[in-house]
């Protein structure tokens, strides 16, 4: 995952060239799930929008209308936990990655509710 000042700007050209963010969007978090950040699935924040891709899909939600962000855990046999995206129209979604480690997903709730969507 990375943060802010550290992403590389090629990545962030690459997330452009697939329509994922706009030409004069900000990058403030980007999670990768693929092993060498080939920007094929993962989370974007912007600095108005969280962005769920793969390479057929993009979900794209303003922050006028998340909540929160969730980790919960699913089973605790396993040890398996998800994160859900909670909207205001009491919806619910699960955007988990699905090569995320249970570190890596708490991580990216944890900075999107007290860093991005509490600014």
């Amino acid at each position: 995952m990375l943060y802010n000042q550290i992403i590389p700007e090629e990545k962030i050209e690459k997330l452009k060239r697939k329509n994922i963010i706009a030409e004069n969007d900000r990058v403030t978090l980007f999670f990768d799930s693929s092993t060498f950040l080939t920007v094929k699935k993962g989370i974007v924040c912007t600095e108005d929008f969280l962005i769920c891709f793969d390479s057929k899909v993009i979900e794209k939600y303003s922050f006028n209308d998340i909540v929160s962000l969730k980790f919960k855990e699913i089973d605790k046999e396993t040890y398996t936990y998800k994160i859900f995206l909670e909207l205001k129209n009491n919806e619910e979604k699960d955007i988990t990655p699905k090569s995320a480690s249970n570190d890596e997903m708490k991580l990216i709730v944890d900075i999107f509710n007290k860093n991005i969507l509490r600014r």
